[in-house]
C-alpha cells in the first residue's frame, strides 16, 4: 500500500499582521481538515495566532510543531561539531563549502515530508523536498510608487529566486497568472489558479447571535474594512466624501477599520482634518471578529475602492453575508460582483462620489445589490478548490 504524502504547511510566525494572507491561510486549514484521508498534514506555526490554533485544535488531524520541538541532542551536537572540523579541512583543499543541516531541514528529514507549501510569496531555503508557493500579486510592478526602494528590490529579486524554485506556483485568479507568465516566464502549466471556496469563513459563528453594542458615533454608516496600504485607495475615497460635502450638500458617514498605523505619514488622518470629515469618519483601527461581523450587520453598505487587487475578502465577505456592496472595477473584483452596475473607477473621484450616492440614498439601489449578491454567492462557494488541490499534491513527484 502506497503510503500518504506528508505536506508540510510553512506558516511559522503567520499572525493578523498579515491581513488577508492569514484569511488565505485559514481558508487553506479548512480546506486541509477534508482531506486529511487522503494527505498527512503538519502544521509548522509558533502558536501565537489564536484563529489558527482554533483551526488546528477542532481538527486533530492537522498535527501542529514548533521549531523549538526538534533541538539537537546531544549526541547530534557532538556529531555536528565533528563534521564541521572535518568538512572545513576537507574544504581548504576541495573549496567545496559545507552545509549544516538546519532545524527546518531535520524537521522535513524526520517526519520524511514530500512536499512544503507556502501560503504567501517566499519559500525558505531547503533540500529533499517539493516546494509549492502562493503568488498573491505583483502590484509593484503596475505601481512602483506604493513601494520604497528596497521593497521593490527586495521584490524583484526573491519573488523571480521563489517563482524559480518552486515547483508548482498557486494563485487565486487567473490575471495573478498571466502576470506571473509575463514577468517571470514561468512555464504556464506549472502556475495552478486555485480560488479557495468561500463557504465557512471567519463570520460563519457569529451568524445567528446578537448584533453586539458597538462603540460608534453613527447611526447609520457605510463600511471600508481594509488597513491602510496604498492601494487600498483611502486617500480618494476620503476625496469623494469630501466631493458629496462640498458639491452635492450631502453628509455621508464612514466607519473605517484595519491598521492605520501602515500610514506612517498619517496622511489620511491629515487629509480627513484638512477637509473637516472627522465628524463624518471614524477610524477604530483593527477591530476583533465580532466587532467587524457586527460593523457588516450594521452598515447600509460596504464600499471597496482598491486600485489593485488580487481577490478581495471584504468583497467576498459582503456578497455571503448579504450587505449591499460597491467596488473598483479593477483586476478580479468585476469578475466577482458579477455586475458592473454596482462597480466604479477608483481613479475617478467623481465616478466613486455617484456611486456611493446612491448607495447611500436609494434603498432600491441597495436591494438591487443584494439581489446581485444572492445571484453570486454560489459562484463563491462551489469553486472545485478541493480537487484542484488534490490533483496538485497527488501529481506533485
Amino acid at each position: 500500500m502506497t503510503r500518504k504524502k506528508n505536506i508540510l504547511f510553512y506558516i511559522p510566525t503567520l499572525s493578523q499582521d498579515f491581513g488577508g494572507i492569514r484569511q488565505y491561510s485559514a481558508g487553506l486549514l479548512k480546506l486541509f481538515s477534508e482531506i486529511t484521508g487522503i494527505f498527512n498534514f503538519f502544521i509548522l506555526h509558533d502558536g501565537n495566532d489564536e484563529v489558527i490554533m482554533n483551526l488546528i485544535i477542532i481538527n486533530p488531524d492537522l498535527k501542529q510543531i514548533k521549531f523549538s520541538d526538534y533541538p539537537l541532542t546531544k549526541k547530534e551536537r557532538l556529531r555536528d561539531k565533528i563534521n564541521y572540523v572535518y568538512n572545513r579541512t576537507k574544504n581548504l583543499i576541495t573549496k567545496v563549502p559545507y552545509n549544516k543541516e538546519s532545524t527546518l531541514d531535520r524537521i522535513i528529514r524526520i517526519n520524511s515530508i514530500d512536499i512544503l507549501h507556502c501560503p504567501y510569496q517566499y519559500l525558505p531555503k531547503v533540500k529533499n523536498v517539493k516546494l509549492l508557493t502562493t503568488m498573491h500579486d505583483v502590484q509593484e510592478l503596475y505601481f512602483p510608487d506604493f513601494f520604497s526602494a528596497e521593497e521593490r528590490a527586495y521584490r524583484a529579486v526573491n519573488y523571480l529566486n521563489f517563482i524559480k524554485k518552486a515547483d508548482k506556483v498557486l494563485v487565486s485568479y487567473d490575471h495573478v497568472k498571466k502576470d506571473i507568465e509575463k514577468f517571470f516566464k514561468k512555464n504556464p502549466s506549472d502556475i495552478i489558479t486555485l480560488l479557495l471556496k468561500m463557504d465557512n469563513l471567519w463570520y460563519k459563528k457569529y451568524e445567528g447571535h446578537k448584533i453586539k453594542n458597538l462603540n460608534i458615533k453613527f447611526d447609520e454608516f457605510l463600511l471600508y474594512p481594509a488597513n491602510f496600504w496604498k492601494h487600498k485607495n483611502h486617500e480618494n475615497l476620503v476625496k469623494a466624501i469630501h466631493y458629496l460635502k462640498q458639491k452635492k450638500n450631502l453628509s455621508v458617514n464612514f466607519i473605517f477599520t484595519g491598521d492605520y498605523t501602515i500610514d506612517s505619514e498619517n496622511k489620511i488622518s491629515k487629509l480627513i482634518n484638512d477637509f473637516d470629515l472627522s465628524s463624518q469618519i471614524q477610524t477604530l483601527g483593527i477591530v476583533d471578529e465580532e466587532t467587524l461581523y457586527s460593523l457588516y450587520k450594521s452598515t447600509l453598505g460596504v464600499v471597496i475602492p482598491t486600485i489593485y487587487e488580487a481577490g478581495s475578502f471584504p468583497l467576498m465577505e459582503s456578497i455571503l453575508i448579504g450587505v449591499p456592496v460597491i467596488c473598483s472595477n479593477v483586476t478580479s473584483l468585476p469578475e466577482t460582483i458579477g455586475d458592473e452596475d454596482f462597480t466604479f473607477n477608483p481613479k475617478s473621484i467623481e465616478d466613486i462620489a455617484n456611486k456611493i450616492e446612491q448607495l447611500w440614498k436609494d434603498l432600491d439601489f441597495r436591494k438591487k445589490s443584494l439581489h446581485n449578491s444572492s445571484l453570486q454567492s454560489q459562484r463563491l462557494i462551489e469553486t472545485g478548490a478541493k480537487e484542484i488541490l488534490i490533483d496538485l499534491y497527488s501529481n506533485l513527484n
